[in-house]
């Protein structure tokens, strides 16, 4: 068998990338209907793609391989990762460019700020989720899983 369907065949990798995709078309239907304020293509928003894509993969490992397998454990471990970056740090991060932008603005009303004005580029602001975006990245996660391996490779 070819090695590239071999990859696109396999459930857990399946799950990840449609987890991600389904994140994605989420957030951009939301965003059409007023929802969902954040652009679908920045970080940040509802639901969270990087929690949706490393808790389908994981998931999908426990539903393949058991939820009491070790490889279950290490890939819950992962996903708990991608999502306290997402929760804390990332979200720290937001902030911080939030104050340092606010900081700049008004050091630009001083007359002699223009060499500072040129070189200055704003900050993204939104850069990491809220509980509810996580939470709605996890169920979108989970459900995804499910879908991915029970119709997923649908050429078998």
């Amino acid at each position: 068998m070819n090695i590239f369907v071999q990859i696109l065949a396999n459930k857990v990798f399946a799950s990840a990338c449609f987890g991600s995709l389904f994140g994605t078309i989420i957030k951009i239907l939301l965003q059409k209907i007023k929802i969902n304020e954040k652009s679908s293509i920045a970080y940040g928003g509802m639901p969270s793609g990087h929690t949706s894509f490393s808790i389908a993969g994981a998931w999908s490992v426990g539903i393949n391989y058991g939820f009491e397998s070790p490889i279950f454990g290490v890939a819950m471990i992962w996903a708990t990762l991608v999502i306290f970056d997402a929760l804390g740090i990332r979200r720290k991060t937001g902030e911080h460019a939030k104050a340092i932008n606010s900081l700049m603005g008004d050091l630009f009303e001083r007359k002699d700020a223009e060499t500072i004005k040129k070189d200055f580029q704003e900050l993204q602001e939104i850069l990491g989720h809220t509980p509810i975006e996580v939470t709605a990245g996890v169920i979108t996660g989970i459900g995804t899983a499910y879908l991915v391996n029970q119709f997923w490779p649908f050429w078998n």
